[in-house]
């Protein structure tokens, strides 16, 4: 199966752009070091770089289940189905979010199972 279509980010999020390094030179003084930077992960489309796993793995799943070399491919198998894919994964909190958002960007369906003492 090839999904090297997965590697270009662009199939992921339609917006998506690298995160800014943040140049964190008080940081950089008090550990003694020339130059520290951050990545603001935060601007990520669900805020924050987990969302890539999921994200990635969910749309895999789905290309390796129907055949699909791109996310348009993806698309049309997964809607032209009587009963549409189906991702299933436990989470409390940012996996569910990310596989979720696979299954939506494939016209796929999801369901997320959470720990009865999940926060709200």
């Amino acid at each position: 199966m090839n999904d090297s279509w997965l590697n270009d980010p662009a199939q992921l999020w339609p917006d998506y752009r690298p995160t800014r390094l943040l140049d964190l030179p008080e940081l950089a003084r008090r550990c003694g070091v020339r130059r520290v930077l951050a990545k603001a992960e935060n601007e990520r489309p669900l805020g924050n770089f987990k969302v890539l796993g999921g994200m990635v793995a969910g749309l895999r799943a789905l290309s390796r289940l129907t055949g699909a070399r791109s996310l348009e491919q993806l698309r049309q198998a997964c809607g032209g189905r009587a009963t549409r894919p189906r991702l299933i994964c436990a989470s409390d909190g940012n996996h569910g979010l990310s596989v979720s958002a696979a299954a939506q960007r494939a016209g796929a369906a999801a369901r997320v199972y959470l720990p009865a003492a999940v926060s709200p």
